[in-house]
């Protein structure tokens, strides 16, 4: 599998998900829990993409309940660390 082209000083291997559809969000969790070590969302983009798709920093001070849906909904759904990016 992928997991298996990085070498172990490369690890811990985090992928990176941002979004603001909860259902989607937990596919794509667990469609690659397998490939890596933990899975990070971003609550810290503050650029206009973001915004535009509700997503990032934009997402986490304008809706700060269903930021954290998002990450309890992860935490249920995978067997692997979740974490969150946010910017102070």
């Amino acid at each position: 599998g992928r997991a298996d082209r990085f070498c172990e000083w490369e690890r811990p291997l985090v992928i990176q998900l941002a979004g603001d559809d909860i259902p989607a969000m937990v596919r794509a969790a667990q469609r690659i829990e397998h490939m890596c070590d933990g899975i990070d969302v971003n609550f810290g983009c503050p650029q206009t993409c973001a915004q535009l798709s509700n997503y990032g920093a934009w997402l986490l001070e304008r809706d700060l309940a269903k930021s954290c849906a998002i990450v309890r909904a992860l935490v249920e759904a995978v067997a692997i660390p979740i974490t969150v990016k946010m910017r102070l």
